[in-house]
């Protein structure tokens, strides 16, 4: 995908909220000093908050997510749902769906002309996966090696993308995993691996 990272609009430290969805995680002219403070402050990210969990539908979550997210994809996109049925798990869905939303949007982005997004939803042993896969540009393995790493970009203003690492520490919150493989001219697959029981307190 290409750089297959989906900018998350985080607030802006100064509480102005600069910046749109698509360009800014924390958009802000700060010294280097002072940025490293604001990234060690968000290290944890996501703190699970167990009064959100419920029992859920996975197929349901990932069906209502792929829907919402249908708009943001070239029309040219076929779409393919594989989902297995009654897959219930104990999940935070409004977590999980940001999770799925960003590599949803990060595969979106990785076709330059006409290509296929298949979203596969399966169970072996006590682990679900839920996969994400594009046939559009791919990547090199160099490039996987960073991508849950804070993407910073520098120019007048210094940016900080969270939209991968937010992913990862949210699936991860979940007692989950979350990797991607990828080859160039071939596509990229993100798997989600997350527990059929309860995930850790």
């Amino acid at each position: 995908l290409h750089r297959y990272r989906h900018p998350r609009r985080l607030p802006h430290p100064s509480g102005t909220g600069n910046g749109d969805h698509r360009t800014a995680g924390v958009a802000a002219p700060l010294p280097g000093e002072r940025l490293m403070q604001v990234m060690s402050s968000i290290s944890g990210f996501v703190q699970l908050d167990r009064a959100e969990l419920q029992r859920v539908d996975l197929a349901q979550v990932v069906t209502a997510v792929v829907d919402r997210e249908r708009g943001a994809l070239r029309p040219d996109t076929d779409v393919v749902h594989d989902l297995a049925p009654g897959l219930v798990i104990e999940i935070d869905p409004r977590r999980v769906s940001e999770a799925l939303a960003t590599l949803i949007r990060n595969a979106g982005e990785s076709f330059d002309g006409p290509g296929k997004l298949t979203i596969r939803l399966a169970t072996a042993e006590a682990t679900v996966h839920i996969d994400i896969e594009d046939t559009g540009r791919g990547m090199t393995a160099d490039l996987v090696d960073g991508l849950f790493d804070i993407d910073f970009s520098h120019g007048e203003r210094t940016r900080a993308r969270f939209g991968l690492p937010l992913c990862r520490s949210i699936v991860q919150r979940h007692g989950g995993s979350v990797g991607i493989t990828s080859e160039p001219g071939v596509g990229t697959t993100a798997r989600i691996r997350l527990p059929s029981g309860d995930p850790d307190a």
